[in-house]
């Protein structure tokens, strides 16, 4: 990250170049877009004057989902982009990539949700690896939901019985619970029962490097109930999640 201060006309500002993450975009006046970016100091509003004509070299670089370098003029009231980058374009629509793309489009929405909370710069790597993980884009995607709920503080406990606290005879799961349920536990209270290579995929799935390919005929069977644990905990309802379940199905 490279940056230094200029001053024109008694006017200072800051000339920064950094790497962001393009999270949202708002159409002001005739070509220009107001950017929200994630980066690695947090999320940011970058001015971005005339990127809409066709003779704007920017149009890849500002894409939504897009990664790229920008050297941004940075001002009291205002951040302007002065030139871009590209280091990786959104994911495009082709066999797989399809589902990466609507995978890349929920997490920008899941970002935007904390915009201004302090933990938004520890983000930016987790993105990173998300966007480098894009080859296996459900269990990237499945990874980062479940790291993103241990940073909100509402984990799925996949270690022991969220019931009774025992780590044995783990039959299923209860998204509303949140976690594993037992077999002594499954007829005081209702869950989903899952094979047995699905709740070691559960285990699993928490640790694993964004990127590692697992089962994906697995994997379906968790991702509506990571869905609903998310929805249920967090109190929001993400279209996204209905548009990637049908997808897989």
């Amino acid at each position: 990250m490279a940056r230094f201060a200029q001053s024109i006309k008694g006017v200072w500002f800051i000339l920064k170049t950094l790497p962001v993450f393009i999270v949202r975009q708002t159409p002001y006046r005739n070509a220009d877009l107001i950017l929200t970016g994630l980066s690695p100091e947090g999320f940011l509003t970058i001015h971005a004057r005339g990127v809409l004509k066709i003779t704007s070299p920017f149009h890849a670089m500002v894409a939504l989902g897009s990664w790229s370098d920008f050297t941004i003029n940075e001002t009291k009231k205002k951040a302007y982009l002065e030139k871009a980058n590209l280091i990786k374009f959104a994911p495009l629509p082709d066999q797989e990539g399809l589902i990466a793309s609507i995978v890349m489009q929920v997490i920008l929405q899941i970002l935007l949700l904390d915009e201004n909370a302090d933990m938004a710069a520890s983000m930016y790597p987790r993105l990173v690896g998300v966007r480098n993980g894009m080859q296996s884009a459900l269990s990237t995607y499945t990874t980062f939901l479940l790291q993103y709920l241990d940073v909100q503080g509402v984990p799925m406990i996949v270690d022991y019985c969220v019931q009774c606290q025992s780590k044995l005879k783990i039959v299923g799961l209860n998204p509303q619970l949140g976690g594993f349920i037992c077999q002594n536990c499954q007829a005081k209270v209702s869950s989903h029962l899952l094979p047995a290579e699905a709740l070691v995929l559960m285990r699993k799935l928490k640790t694993i490097p964004f990127g590692e390919p697992v089962n994906n005929s697995t994997l379906k069977l968790l991702l509506p109930l990571i869905h609903q644990h998310f929805n249920f905990h967090l109190d929001v309802q993400l279209e996204g999640f209905k548009t990637i379940e049908t997808l897989i199905q």
